[in-house]
């Protein structure tokens, strides 16, 4: 699995990713240097997976979620029988959060169970994403703004299933990202075909096709936790590609199909990456 740059007889740039080897990028010299040909063709071959691979969501589907290459979790409609197995355990355990939001009350509504892989969690945890907008209780809970100038069209609550404790994990375009972030979080430099660091921004507010965007993680006093995650969508290859001259861990997975998208835990305080986690959809 590797993306080739080679020059054809015009001095065109000829790009080829092994993973997808009947797909035959040029990008044309135009007065371009060679440097400037391959940035314009990670770009484009960016853009390509990601018009190519449009996110959908639908009310029976399900999303396998891998760290370092090996499956970490799998999130649930809550209208599968999987979903409405853990929609029953949190009716159960947290009756009061029951009483003001209905866990199926959107049959997009997504949940899991999961193992605490990552920071902040540390504890077995249910976590539930939820497509209606988010009640004025949460919002005063975790002090959080809905503005949807500056909110995605999800949201989602962390339940710890032995202290009971609840986080709220929202999510952000980039605009959201840069205003409601903390003010001393780091952002790395990320590739150029997720985010210009001339300008601030995600490639996604000119091109919309990286689909770029950033969740932080808070607790019930409204405290921004450390760590957060941007999402974007490009083509293994180039994650790899990217990943490897920045020393980066990445799991490479011999199975594209279904990849939907990527994300990159950043500790907030440092700058530094933790984990790329890839992301598979399958509907059901």
């Amino acid at each position: 699995m590797a993306i080739s740059y080679t020059f054809n007889d015009d001095n065109d740039l000829v790009i080829v990713d092994s993973d997808y080897p009947n797909d035959l990028h040029i990008v044309y010299r135009k007065d371009r240097t060679d440097e400037q040909l391959k940035d314009w063709g990670k770009l484009f071959i960016q853009q390509h997976f990601a018009l190519q691979n449009h996110i959908n969501n639908t009310s029976s589907m399900r999303d396998d979620v891998y760290m370092n290459g090996e499956l970490g979790r799998s999130d649930y409609t809550v209208g599968l029988p999987e979903g409405e197995e853990i929609v029953s355990k949190l009716n159960d355990k947290w009756r009061t959060i029951a009483n003001i939001i209905d866990f199926k009350g959107n049959p997009l509504n997504i949940v899991s169970e999961y193992e605490p892989l990552r920071e902040p969690y540390v504890n077995s945890s249910i976590s539930f994403y939820c497509f209606d907008p988010m009640p004025q209780y949460f919002r005063d809970k975790f002090n959080v703004s809905n503005d949807p100038q500056y909110v995605r069209e999800w949201w989602g609550l962390k339940f710890d299933k032995v202290t009971k404790e609840i986080l709220c994990k929202m999510v952000y375009n980039w605009s959201g990202f840069q205003k409601f972030r903390r003010d001393d979080f780091i952002v790395p430099d990320f590739p150029f075909w997720i985010w210009d660091k001339h300008t601030g921004r995600a490639v996604s507010n000119a091109s919309d096709t990286a689909n770029a965007y950033v969740a932080m993680i808070y607790d019930e006093n409204g405290n921004i936790d450390d760590h957060y995650d941007i999402y974007f969508q490009a083509p293994q290859g180039l994650v790899k590609e990217w990943c490897d001259e920045n020393d980066i861990p990445f799991g490479v997975l011999d199975d594209i199909n279904n990849i939907m998208q990527y994300g990159i835990t950043v500790n907030g305080t440092t700058g530094e990456i933790k984990y790329v986690k890839t992301y598979k959809r399958f509907f059901i």
